[in-house]
């Protein structure tokens, strides 16, 4: 049997952690029951009581191999205590990790070097500590923009990210260290869970992250060690963008600077920085909780980068992590770690009223057919050119009087939030010709749909083609179809310049409380200045945070308790709520938003108009339906 990351285990050992073992209480426990430290400990053991109170014994038995056993003992210590391993203590610790589970950490080859050069076949590097390791994780799209963003800066500062002169190294703890097996066990049904709108299935993976902190410990450890190990220009930070593992990267740091040390006396100690890329709220557990549990000499090593003001956040510090962490810094609104336009006043150009033109990011093969055969969909995106190898160039053009609304929900769109957004859209656009009320000029109805990933269908592909359904009905666009003015142009995965255009522009920004897209909110908000000047630029009430539609209460209060099941969401919607004037919503929600405030609707909504939606989006929700029935038998997109 191949084990999870390709190799037959040796020994006739029992594999570590399989996929099917992330999927089930059961299987969770007999993957935990390998982390624990001892065997008399494991039916006690914490963890134990969080996966249900069935008696484990049996699968905690003599039929564990020595070598298992003092692996996770070994594993237990480095990760409870002080303790800082010689370079013999890592190498047998890789040996016995890949004897008994096959790990795939090795074939990044960049850790291969490492290990080379842990085993003495290599000498270490030497020379002018220069170098940075920025390490980011699968476990959402926020930690690895601000990577990326990171890496940007570091370049612009005169860094290298390839060559003999390599100074900038990335790499994903999951991928890089676990394997793309083993990462898409771990991440595949959390992505499925968000896309489907499954908040139980959310909630119930994310009761389980302490489990996974025990599975990745070992290899992000080793991982990290090989990785620094391997620097061609030797390190003088890691950087971590996300809070996977934080405690297994100390501890290579520190390893690895023992073994440097010992080496050349002159060796200048590796720095971490953990760049928050939340904001430190008491809801942000996922970075409140490792950062509570790191040790008094692990403290000392870290830095924390906090997004966003001293002002706003210094008390959050000791009042959440408590004391001993001497190393903090504030970005500053000027810094938030987000893409340049964000922080640029050419955004400006971009205010509600302004006539601008947003390009359309390059479209993949099969999104450009799409396009063209759908009915209704490249009017309203924008102006369609082609270019050399019949490349498809698009421009959205909107006018000084048109309307726009966006809808961005992260890099992974729930898509009932997303049905239900185009639908109220729809719905009020026919009610406005019923009335045959005078006609918006234009509305832009701007949807994000996010990525097309792996093993699941397009959201852009299925959001086309229902939408091309009901512009085949153009001429009964009060009852049917969709009326011309009534732009609604569903976007595939965009840089993050045409979101920040876009968002500028909109009306109403439509928006989750994701780290990244809050960190976007305050930057366009403020605009390097306070929230005072923040209303000239970035109307105060543009911003709605939509939660996940659990609550049908229009309060904001119980919305910002019950509908974020993703709580550090929640205290990022807070945020924005009270220091930038956002309002609170959900899918339930969509109609009432929009008919406040839209373009040609006098009055609002009568209540036999109010009454006529839930019709309405019967009809369309089963159309949707169908959709997604006739795509559970295709290929992905």
């Amino acid at each position: 049997m191949d084990s999870i990351l390709g190799r037959v285990p040796m020994h006739g050992t029992s594999l570590l952690v399989r996929p099917e073992d992330l999927k089930t209480v059961e299987g969770l426990k007999k993957a935990a029951v390998k982390y624990l430290p001892v065997k008399d400990a494991r039916n006690n053991h914490p963890l134990m009581a969080e996966l249900g109170d069935m008696d484990i014994s049996s699968t905690a038995g003599e039929s564990e191999v020595d070598l298992n056993n003092a692996l996770m003992k070994r594993t237990a210590h480095l990760k409870n205590s002080d303790f800082i391993p010689d370079i013999e203590t890592v190498n047998r610790l890789d040996d016995m990790l890949n004897r008994i589970g096959g790990w795939v950490y090795k074939d990044d080859p960049d850790v291969a070097v490492g290990r080379e050069i842990a085993q003495g076949n290599q000498p270490p590097q030497n020379g002018v500590q220069k170098g940075v390791l920025v390490l980011e994780s699968s476990g959402g799209g926020g930690h690895i923009a601000v990577a990326k963003q990171v890496v940007k800066e570091l370049e612009d500062d005169g860094g290298r990210v390839s060559g003999d002169r390599q100074s900038i190294y990335r790499k994903n703890v999951m991928e890089n260290y676990m394997g793309k097996r083993m990462t898409n066990a771990m991440v595949g049904p959390w992505n499925k869970a968000v896309r489907e709108g499954n908040v139980e299935k959310q909630q119930s993976m994310l009761k389980k992250r302490r489990i996974g902190e025990l599975i990745v410990y070992l290899p992000i450890f080793l991982g990290t060690v090989f990785t620094l190990m391997s620097m061609k220009t030797p390190p003088k930070k890691v950087i971590t963008t996300q809070p996977l593992g934080l405690g297994a990267i100390l501890k290579a740091v520190s390893t690895y600077n023992h073994f440097m040390k010992a080496r050349y006396p002159d060796w200048e100690p590796v720095i971490v920085e953990q760049k928050l890329t939340d904001l430190l709220t008491p809801e942000a557990i996922h970075f409140v909780d490792p950062l509570k549990s790191l040790g008094e000499k692990q403290r000392k090593i870290l830095t924390l980068v906090i997004a966003g003001e001293e002002k706003d956040f210094s008390g959050a510090v000791k009042e959440l992590l408590g004391e001993g962490f001497h190393n903090v810094r504030y970005t500053g609104n000027a810094g938030l770690p987000v893409n340049e336009l964000f922080l640029s006043d050419e955004l400006a150009d971009y205010l509600p009223g302004e006539a601008v033109n947003i390009p359309l990011d390059s479209l993949s093969k099969n999104q450009e057919k799409l396009i063209r055969e759908v009915p209704g969909i490249a009017q309203c995106l924008g102006e369609t050119t082609e270019e050399g190898e019949g490349k498809v160039n698009i421009v959205s053009h909107i006018n000084t009087d048109d309307h726009v609304h966006q809808l961005m929900l992260g890099s992974m769109p729930p898509e009932p939030n997303v049905m239900n957004f185009i639908a109220a859209h729809i719905y009020m656009a026919q009610c406005i010709e019923k009335r045959g009320e005078v006609r918006p000029s234009g509305m832009h109805v701007r949807v994000l749909c996010g990525r097309d990933s792996d093993g699941m269908p397009s959201l852009f592909k299925r959001a086309c083609e229902v939408l091309g359904e009901w512009h085949k009905n153009e001429k009964d666009a009060s009852d049917t179809g969709i009326p011309p003015w009534l732009k609604i142009c569903p976007l595939p995965f965009q840089h993050p310049a045409n979101i920040a255009k876009g968002g500028m522009r909109a009306h109403k920004y439509f928006t989750r409380g994701g780290g990244a897209t809050t960190m976007e909110h305050i930057a366009m908000g403020r605009m390097k200045t306070s929230y005072e000047v923040a209303q000239t630029l970035h109307p105060v009430g543009n911003i709605s945070i939509v939660g996940e539609g659990l609550c049908t209460s229009d309060d904001p209060e119980e919305m910002l308790r019950n509908d974020f099941p993703l709580i550090w969401e929640g205290g990022n919607a807070r945020f924005l709520k009270e220091n930038l004037g956002a309002s609170i919503t959900n899918k339930h929600h969509f109609l009432e938003n929009i008919a406040n405030q839209y373009p040609g609707l006098s009055g609002g909504l009568t209540k036999d108009e109010t009454n006529g939606y839930e019709a309405f989006l019967k009809e369309f929700s089963g159309r949707w339906q169908e959709k997604i029935e006739r795509d559970q038998s295709l290929p992905a997109f």
